[in-house]
C-alpha cells in the first residue's frame, strides 16, 4: 500500500505510536501497581509494542529492505571492528581518568565483580537491541534517508524521538530511587543528559546504518555500550553526587563518552557525503 511506503508518514506515525505506547504502559503501570510481579510484563510490552508496528509497517508497504536486517559483512569487516572496539576504548580512557583524578576508587575485587555483571549481561542486552535497533536505526533512519532530512539532521531527529520513547523508563519503569543509588542524580537531571546524549549517540548508529546498510554495526556498538555501563555501575566506576562527574562518566549516558561518538559519526557522515559527490 502506497500510504505505508511513504518516508515521511512512517516517521510521523512511528512518532505518534510511540507517544500511545508511552501513555498506554502509564495506564497499565497504574493498574498494575497492586500486582507488582506483573511489572515485568509491562516492561516488555514498552519494548515490543513499537516494533510490533514497524513490523506491520514494513509488511503492509512491502518495504522491509528499508529495515536493514541483513548484517551485509562483506565489506564492512572495518566497520564491525570500530563497533566491537569503540566502548572498551572509550571507558578505558575514561576510567583512566576518572581514577588519575580521584572521581572513584576502585578495588581489583569491585573491577572483578563488574566484569562479570558486564559479561553476563551482553545475552540479555543482545536481545534488547535487536528490539531497538530494528526500530530506531531500522526503520526510522531507513525512512529518514529517504527523505530531505537524510544524514546528520535525521540522526538527531531519530536521537529525539529515541530519547521521547525512553521517558516512559526514565521516570516509572526505572525502579524507585534506582536513578539516585547509581549516580546520585535526580530523574529530571538524567532525563535532560538522555535528551543530549542519545542524539549524539545516534550520529555515529546513524552514519554505521547508512554506510553499511545494515542495523548490526550499530546494534554490537550498542550491546557493548550496554555491557559495559552495567558493569561499570556494578564495580562502582560511575561518579557520583554532581553533574561534571557525569560529564565525564565512563558510561554511554557520559556526555564526554557520547560526545566523542558524536566526533566520529560526524567525520563518518562528512567522508560518506565526500564519497557520495
Amino acid at each position: 500500500m502506497r500510504w505505508f511506503s511513504t518516508p515521511h508518514r512512517g516517521v510521523r506515525d512511528l512518532t505518534i505510536a510511540i507517544v500511545i505506547s508511552g501513555i498506554f504502559t502509564l495506564w497499565l503501570g497504574g493498574r498494575l501497581e497492586q500486582s507488582p510481579d506483573l511489572a515485568g510484563l509491562n516492561l516488555l510490552g514498552w519494548l515490543v509494542e513499537p516494533a510490533i508496528f514497524v513490523a506491520i509497517y514494513l509488511t503492509l508497504g512491502g518495504i522491509w529492505p528499508r529495515a536493514g536486517m541483513i548484517p551485509r559483512f562483506r565489506g564492512n569487516g572495518g566497520w564491525f571492528l570500530l563497533a566491537a572496539t569503540l566502548s572498551a576504548t572509550l571507558a578505558g580512557i575514561l576510567l583512566l581518568i576518572n581514577q588519575v583524578t580521584g572521581l572513584v576508587e576502585l578495588s581489583p575485587a569491585a573491577m572483578k565483580a563488574g566484569a562479570m555483571v558486564g559479561l553476563t549481561s551482553i545475552g540479555v542486552f543482545a536481545v534488547k537491541n535487536v528490539v531497538e535497533e530494528f526500530i530506531f536505526r531500522g526503520f526510522l533512519t531507513g525512512s529518514f534517508a529517504e527523505t530531505r532530512l537524510a544524514g546528520l539532521p535525521g540522526h538527531v531527529l531519530t536521537g529525539l524521538i529515541w530519547a521521547v520513547w525512553h521517558l516512559v523508563y526514565w521516570y516509572t519503569l526505572l525502579p524507585e530511587g534506582k536513578i539516585a543509588e547509581v549516580s546520585g542524580l535526580s530523574t529530571h537531571a538524567l532525563v535532560l543528559i538522555g535528551f543530549i546524549a542519545l542524539p549524539l549517540q545516534s550520529i555515529l548508529l546513524g552514519e554505521l546504518r547508512l554506510i553499511t546498510g545494515s542495523i548490526w554495526p550499530g546494534w554490537l556498538l550498542h550491546t557493548l555500550n550496554n555491557a559495559f555501563m552495567a558493569g561499570l555501575v556494578a564495580a562502582n566506576a560511575v561518579p557520583r553526587g554532581n553533574f561534571t562527574a557525569m560529564v565525564f562518566t565512563p558510561v554511554d549516558i557520559g556526555l564526554v563518552y557520547t560526545g566523542s561518538m558524536a566526533i566520529i559519526g560526524l567525520f563518518m557522515w562528512r567522508a560518506r557525503l565526500r564519497g557520495a559527490a
